[in-house]
């Protein structure tokens, strides 16, 4: 059981986690925005990676950590008013101690979540928005598996977090700035 975690993490992590930010595409390209999603996405990797040449992780991962809890307080609801950065942050500093927890939220929660509120614009063309969604998993399956244990490699798990960083700031940005959605989940 403990070797089939790592395996099934990984497999997660590919093939439905991951693959859920490629939304981004679909809104930029519907929206105009492409220059600066590549923008975004281009100066986050690159920050990642100083960050992690000049040995100054420390930084990536409190940034990566505060985009989390912004990013994850849109799937949170409302309770006894309290604010859902609060429960956003409980949920993270949860997972961190327990990570079935964590990619059972992300399965389970966050990417239908996720999905849900994007469909406004994955509806626009269902067809190329499945067909990218499926490359991108099928593709980021691959790269998972040609990279066996190397994706748990510092430079690759650092440029995943300034990946997941530009994710979380082009949303904030370009796709739930002014946005309304049906979900009760989505204010702020």
């Amino acid at each position: 059981m403990i070797l089939l975690k790592p395996l099934l993490f990984k497999q997660l992590t590919t093939t439905i986690i991951g693959p859920h930010g490629i939304t981004d595409m679909i809104h930029a390209n519907q929206t105009n925005h492409l220059t600066q999603l590549y923008q975004i996405n281009a100066l986050t990797a690159t920050s990642s990676i100083v960050l992690s040449q000049i040995h100054m992780t420390p930084i990536l991962d409190t940034v990566f950590f505060i985009a989390s809890i912004i990013h994850f307080r849109r799937d949170m609801p409302e309770i006894s008013n309290i604010p859902r950065y609060v429960w956003s942050t409980v949920l993270l500093m949860t997972t961190i101690q327990i990570p079935e927890l964590f990619f059972a939220y992300m399965v389970l929660v966050h990417v239908p979540h996720h999905y849900e509120m994007n469909w406004k614009y994955m509806k626009e063309n269902p067809r190329m928005s499945f067909a990218l969604i499926l490359v991108t998993t099928l593709l980021m399956g691959h790269i998972g598996t040609m990279l066996g244990d190397n994706i748990y490699a510092d430079s690759i798990v650092n440029v995943s977090k300034g990946i997941i960083v530009s994710h979380i700031v082009y949303e904030e940005l370009f796709v739930h700035k002014n946005a309304t959605h049906n979900s009760s989940y989505i204010e702020s």
